[in-house]
């Protein structure tokens, strides 16, 4: 009878094989070769079929799957590739399932334990796994993972989730490197718990002092890998402790914190920082912790103090929540899409050495004017305290009520061929568009920053700033080819806003467009560009129409335009009813006298100087030339009159006092 296969239905039956049983499958020549179990609870509810032998050796405990102990031997199966979880016992719950739910905790952390060390992924079908405990992944360099059985073609997504009974933080914990999860939806217990996780992946004083320089050394060397999944149900869905992660194509719904990373306490086997962080493609949904926290909760929270090297790539978002906080160093943001974001696009200490490039969206209009939910971001673009060695193109910032970029230091970097539309919209006080120093900052110094072929469409309602900068110098500065528009109910309150220093001489400002109706302050009725030292070069001041006009708003448009050679003016002219324009040249820092450009039927001031408007035509003289005396007195009155006529007109043009 060899080759032969003693038959049992369910997994019950083999635990409790007769003593007969037990003697076939002994000896030198056994009856049976093993046991065929044809299900785990019922005949048929496990993929198929499986053989179990009798061990020669110890396998260790009995886990319900690889390992049964049955009339004082043990049956073991050696399982190839990847580990169904119905085979370790785990039920699940199909599609209509009601409660209450198995809870599934001991199978599925025996397959778990079991697949760690043997580079094997535990298997879930399609279907929704309750836990009353966190699961373990065991610490090892190789297993461990979790996959979907159907993959992306499941109808159902594999889950797991915490049961609400439970009293644990943490969905899953994951204490090995190399660890996949693929496919799988994973649920917190709920949204509401602070400090909740959906999956923890932590390895930092989980074994102090063990003696084992394996697992005390290399507490940060991950190498995990999250993609296809969906998470939910937890204040944060996923907290890394660690290194080298690529989270990709997964969903996020619902929470506060999306991705976490955490500092480690040591720098591991190899030494270092945390870095290596890839973040592609993930979609997060409905991220809101309320109006006050929505800057200190992030979809993408980086809280390490030293880590670097993100690569945040094509992420889209319909949360309300801040999209990035904490350090970009030497660091990748491209391509991300945030929609309804009411914190923070980033929130950073320090922005190094980065990109924030290539039509990333900040766009937050989404509800009314009205109601809880104001349709603006209610913080700004990107804010850090430092901004060093960083391109920060093409991308479209709107609908801010802050400034769309704002540091306490700016240095050698670029902003370059973004569209910043609607700035400060709700704010009382004019807020600039770019801050390169905050007033509050009381030590660092910009410099060495270019700031070229941005679109500034501006729908301020209280006047506003392009750039502002507080307290120090802001040194080699270039601000070329920008176009200015405003929208016709906004007002510019001045390009520069510099309440404690002038811009020095390396200042560029060439080639930009001005455009709009309002170029001016409702209240003080001026419009300046104070202090730059090189106007030059075709900076327009235009209308919609292109025909350059200066405000609608009466009052005095007054430049201050200072070059040490020469500079051409290109200068709006007044609408019917407005006052005068005036242009001062000033010449080797010495402010000159104001000239005036006439723009009305007005009279002329007594003491106006420089460009006047042109005096009215004077009939020709028609008397006949002088022959006698009385012709010769016809043409002595004609010639006084005329001559009075044209006193007039001139005194009228302003062509003389």
């Amino acid at each position: 009878m060899a080759n032969q296969f003693l038959i049992k239905n369910i997994m019950q039956e083999m635990k409790d094989l007769s003593a007969n049983e037990v003697a076939w499958l002994q000896g030198t020549y056994p009856v049976y070769s093993g046991v065929k179990l044809l299900g785990y609870y019922k005949e048929g509810d496990t993929p198929e079929p499986i053989m179990y032998y009798l061990s020669s050796t110890d396998p260790g405990p009995e886990d319900g799957g690889s390992v049964i102990a049955t009339g004082g031997i043990k049956l073991i199966h050696n399982f190839v590739g990847n580990v169904n979880v119905l085979y370790f016992g785990a039920k699940g719950v199909e599609t209509g399932g009601q409660p209450p739910h198995p809870d599934d905790y001991p199978y599925l952390q025996n397959a778990l334990n079991y697949c760690a060390g043997k580079g094997k992924c535990i298997s879930l079908p399609g279907r929704k796994f309750y836990t009353s405990k966190i699961l373990s992944v065991p610490y090892n360099s190789l297993g461990g993972d979790i996959v979907s059985e159907q993959g992306n073609n499941s109808s159902v997504k594999s889950c797991i989730e915490l049961m609400a009974s439970s009293t644990d933080l943490y969905t899953i914990r994951n204490y090995s490197q190399g660890t996949t999860f693929k496919d799988v939806a994973i649920r917190g217990r709920s949204v509401n718990i602070a400090s909740s996780v959906a999956v923890l992946f932590k390895r930092v004083d989980e074994y102090p002092n063990s003696g084992d320089p394996w697992k005390d050394d290399l507490e940060n060397n991950i190498d995990a890998v999250i993609e296809g999944c969906d998470f939910g149900n937890a204040e944060t869905h996923l907290e890394f402790w660690g290194r080298q992660v690529t989270v990709k194509h997964n969903t996020f719904s619902g929470g506060h914190n999306g991705v976490v990373f955490k500092q480690f306490n040591t720098l591991g086997k190899y030494g270092g920082s945390a870095r290596g962080y890839r973040i592609w493609n993930n979609f997060f949904h409905s991220f809101d912790s309320g109006n006050a926290n929505r800057e200190n909760f992030a979809l993408i929270n980086n809280k390490t103090t030293d880590g670097y090297g993100f690569d945040i790539v094509g992420n889209f978002s319909d949360s309300f929540n801040t999209f990035f906080m904490g350090n970009l160093v030497n660091s990748l943001v491209t391509g991300n899409l945030d929609y309804t974001l009411l914190g923070y696009f980033i929130k950073a200490g320090n922005i190094i050495n980065s990109n924030i490039t290539s039509i990333n969206v900040d766009h937050a209009q989404r509800y009314s004017d009205t109601g809880t939910n104001p349709p603006y971001n209610s913080k700004g673009a990107v804010h850090a305290d430092r901004i060093d060695k960083t391109i920060i193109s093409n991308n479209n910032f709107t609908t801010s009520s802050g400034a769309s970029i704002l540091s306490e230091g700016v240095t050698n970097s670029k902003i370059q061929g973004n569209n910043f539309n609607r700035w400060g919209v709700a704010t009382v006080a004019p807020v600039a568009c770019i801050v390169l120093d905050s007033s509050a900052n009381t030590g660092s110094k910009s410099y060495g920053n270019e700031i070229d072929v941005n679109t500034f469409y501006n729908s301020l309602k209280v006047g506003g700033y392009l750039l502002e900068s507080g307290t120090f110098d802001t040194n080699n500065f270039w601000g070329n080819g920008n176009r200015i528009r405003l929208e016709s109910q906004a007002t510019l309150t001045a390009l520069f806003n510099t309440p404690n220093f002038k811009l020095s001489q390396s200042v560029s400002f060439r080639r930009n467009l001005i455009a709009g109706e309002n170029i001016g302050d409702a209240n003080q009725d001026t419009f300046s560009i104070p202090g730059l030292y090189n106007i030059t070069n075709d900076t327009i001041a235009a209308s919609i129409n292109g025909l350059p006009i200066g405000a609608a708003v009466a009052g005095t448009l007054k430049v201050e335009v200072a070059n040490l050679y020469a500079t051409r003016y290109y200068m709006p002219f007044r609408s019917s009813g407005n006052e005068n324009i005036y242009i001062q040249k000033i010449s080797n820092n010495i402010a000159g006298e104001w000239l005036t450009v006439i723009t009305s039927k007005n009279e002329a001031q007594v003491d106006a100087v420089g460009v006047v408007k042109q005096s009215g035509a004077i009939a020709d003289v028609t008397s006949p030339n002088a022959t006698d005396l009385p012709t010769a007195l016809t043409l002595a009155n004609e010639l006084k009159k005329q001559f009075n006529l044209k006193l007039a007109s001139d005194r009228s043009s302003g062509q003389q006092a």
